[in-house]
């Protein structure tokens, strides 16, 4: 007897193995219910016994019993629409955003509101954007994110917030995170430890955003002057004349067919020397200077290649790892090769999007 026919059901209910994958969104079709049909829904299970699929509506909120013949999975945009109306429908996330906004309000002064406060962040971010570029916005906000997320469960869940007491937890919460986010360093590192790596990220990244380095040379000239520019005008004239000069005398050797440089003026070394106050002037040789022009550096070898990485190519290894580990951990603390391969089949387009785009930004300075 078929257990799964449509194959709806995330493999965590089959295989211990796929404790990661996201349950299935489905469309329902040729009902007898007009309006039921177009609905979408999260497939929960199957009744062997009934033959049909338990679907929880994220629309409505209820769940129904529907054959498989009336389903069909949903596509990427009816999947995030799914997603959407379930997070906009739920009571229970509802009443989760409903506490966090009124302690959002508590904790600001009474002018305030939490949607006022949410506003001026976004011109905020527009305006960095504008000023200072998209990667050391997105420093900042990856800082502001790693800062809220170690300080959360100290000023949200408490009536009145004691920073004190969210100082000395600091310690253990960076513990707490960087276990979770890279698993085998569990039990390795100690609450100092941690918030010592922690608080280093944190004075880099603020290095990097506030050190200005120019990236491009400016190559705009200013305008000349006036008498620049007439002084500049003259001598060009002078020079197209010398040139002309030099072009008829190369000419007129060529064509009477006389020595090279026969028909130049004679020079006088001697009082061209005496002019200059230089009495040692030997009219047989000439010395020069040579000024060898440095080389620009070469880009190529490891050298010009580690010069290249930088803060963006360790967000990229970091979230490329994080994404792996998240993906091929098999629920029992370890990592499975295969697990990762089938979650990765079935990773939402967004997702892959990032991941290709962190590979490409990694990839970049061997190129």
């Amino acid at each position: 007897m078929l257990t799964d026919p449509s194959g709806f059901l995330p493999q965590q209910q089959q295989n211990a193995g796929g404790a990661n994958q996201q349950p299935t969104i489905v469309k329902v079709q040729n009902t007898s219910r007009d309006e039921l049909n177009g609905q979408l829904g999260i497939v929960l299970q199957y009744s062997a016994d009934r033959g049909r699929y338990t679907i929880h509506m994220v629309n409505s909120q209820t769940s129904c019993a529907l054959k498989p013949d009336n389903l069909t999975k949903a596509g990427m945009i009816d999947t995030y629409k799914a997603q959407f109306q379930q997070l906009r429908n739920d009571p229970r996330i509802r009443q989760q955003l409903t506490h966090v906004y009124r302690r959002a309000q508590s904790m600001l002064p009474a002018p305030l509101k939490p949607e006022y406060v949410l506003g001026g962040m976004a011109l905020l971010l527009v305006l960095c954007l504008y000023f200072i570029g998209f990667s050391k916005t997105l420093m900042i906000v990856s800082i502001i994110m790693l800062v809220g997320v170690l300080i959360a469960p100290d000023i949200i869940e408490p009536s009145n917030v004691n920073w004190r007491t969210v100082a000395m937890n600091f310690p253990r919460r960076c513990r707490e995170t960087m276990e979770q986010t890279v698993p085998f360093l569990k039990g390795k590192v100690t609450n100092k430890i941690a918030a010592g790596i922690v608080v280093m990220m944190l004075l880099l990244s603020t290095k990097v955003i506030f050190t200005s380095t120019p990236t491009k040379m400016n190559r705009t000239a200013a305008p000349p002057s006036s008498s620049s520019s007439r002084s500049s005008s003259s001598s060009s004239i002078d020079n197209r004349a010398n040139i002309e000069a030099a072009y008829k005398w190369g000419f007129d050797d060529a064509k009477n067919d006389n020595e090279f440089g026969a028909s130049l003026p004679p020079y006088d070394y001697a009082s061209k020397a005496n002019e200059n106050g230089d009495n040692d002037f030997e009219d047989d040789e000439i010395n020069y200077d040579y000024i060898s022009s440095s080389s620009p550096p070469s880009s190529n070898g490891v050298g010009g290649i580690m010069s290249k990485f930088g803060i963006g190519q360790g967000m990229s290894i970091f979230y490329m790892y994080r994404t792996a580990m998240s993906l091929g951990s098999n629920g029992a603390g370890g990592f499975s090769p295969e697990v990762l391969m089938a979650n990765a089949k079935k990773l939402p387009v967004w997702q892959l999007g990032i991941f290709g785009f962190s590979l490409f930004n990694l990839l970049r300075p061997f190129f």
